[in-house]
Formats: structure tokens, C-alpha cells, sequence
């Protein structure tokens, strides 16, 4: 899994693209006000040791290819 913009072979709503942008702005704002931000992205019969971490730097992530992952932790820096 890697960020990347959407692609024709994986389609999404366009509703779900833009709430996963305005998700992607709210976490630069936190971040930019020095807030410490995670996100936990299951499904409701995920058990804890199948979740992995991922470290994420919006610095690196650009906001047209950032998306959430299942079973991931998501720990975001600027």
C-alpha cells in the first residue's frame, strides 16, 4: 500500500475523495497548531495484533495522494 492520487483501476466516489481531502486539511491544521494527531482505521472484527503502525509526514504526503489504509495506526508529523 503507498499513497498515490486515485487511479481509473481503483475507483472512488468523488464524495469520498474530497472528505478524505477535507480529513487530510483538519490534520495539517492540528499539526500546524502543534497538536499531536493518531487515527486508528478497522474494521469492527480486526483484533489488536493485526493492526500495523504507519508513520506518517504530511510534509511527504501531498493532500491529492493521501487515503487511510484498513487495519492501520496511523501516526502523523508534519
Amino acid at each position: 500500500m503507498d499513497f498515490a492520487p486515485p487511479a481509473d483501476w481503483s475507483p472512488e466516489e468523488a464524495d469520498a475523495i474530497e472528505a478524505t481531502k477535507a480529513v487530510y486539511d483538519v490534520l495539517a491544521g492540528m499539526l500546524a497548531n502543534g497538536h499531536k494527531v493518531d487515527i486508528v482505521a478497522v474494521w469492527d472484527d480486526t483484533q489488536p495484533e493485526a493492526i500495523t503502525v504507519l508513520d506518517v509526514s504530511l510534509s511527504a504526503v501531498d493532500r491529492d495522494s493521501f487515503r487511510f489504509f484498513e487495519n492501520r495506526k496511523f501516526n502523523f508529523s508534519e
